[in-house]
């Protein structure tokens, strides 16, 4: 769990008078859950063309890259996508990283969770891990893992995904909430800030 996402969104839920629950579940099962389930949402998202119209969107909370990485004793050399072809890449289901780099023309191994591909490189089971930067920073520091950043591919705004139910009242005065505190924290909060994230 990101701390400081994670205190925003408190923050966003408390100033606009809800009560919320919080659970930490498999992505995959998450983000359907957000889709089938009245009153219920989930974070941080991806806003993708494909998920648009499966949610109403409140953010963006935060921003992340997203980036390759291999262990740091790998002597793997790769300065963008098309440097990865012949290489067993690993993802997770569900995950827009992973399908972002699906659609260029690579196959990936789907783990069920991102951790998962940690043990992954380890076993070497896959050459790169494909993922957010702040998950591989969080994951590696928390596993004691050494990574190898590769290269930065691409950058995008998470968002709290709701299930279609929420009010447009509700969604409205979410969103207007969620300005207003992050106007006064002077600027969009940055996932990439490694000594921000807490567990």
């Amino acid at each position: 769990m990101w701390g400081t996402a994670t205190q925003l969104l408190k923050r966003l839920i408390e100033h606009s008078g809800l009560e919320a629950e919080f659970q930490l579940l498999p992505w995959a099962r998450a983000i359907t859950e957000a889709e089938m389930r009245e009153n219920t949402c989930v974070y941080s998202a991806t806003r993708t063309h494909e998920r648009e119209p499966l949610f109403k969107w409140i953010g963006p909370l935060v921003s992340n890259q997203w980036a390759a990485f291999s262990l740091a004793s790998s002597s793997i050399e790769a300065s963008g996508l098309d440097d990865l072809s012949g290489l067993r890449l690993g993802s997770f289901r569900e995950d827009a990283v992973g399908r972002y780099v699906q659609d260029q023309g690579h196959n990936l191994i789907l783990a069920t969770a991102d951790h998962e591909n940690l043990d992954r490189l380890n076993a070497d089971l896959i050459d790169v891990w494909i993922t957010g930067v702040a998950a591989a920073n969080y994951l590696a520091d928390r596993h004691s893992v050494s990574l190898k950043k590769l290269f930065v591919f691409n950058e995008v705004p998470l968002y709290l995904a709701c299930n279609r139910s929420l009010s447009s009242d509700l969604h409205q005065k979410m969103q207007t909430t969620l300005d207003i505190l992050l106007q006064q924290e002077g600027e969009a909060l940055s996932l990439n800030q490694y000594n921000e994230m807490k567990e």
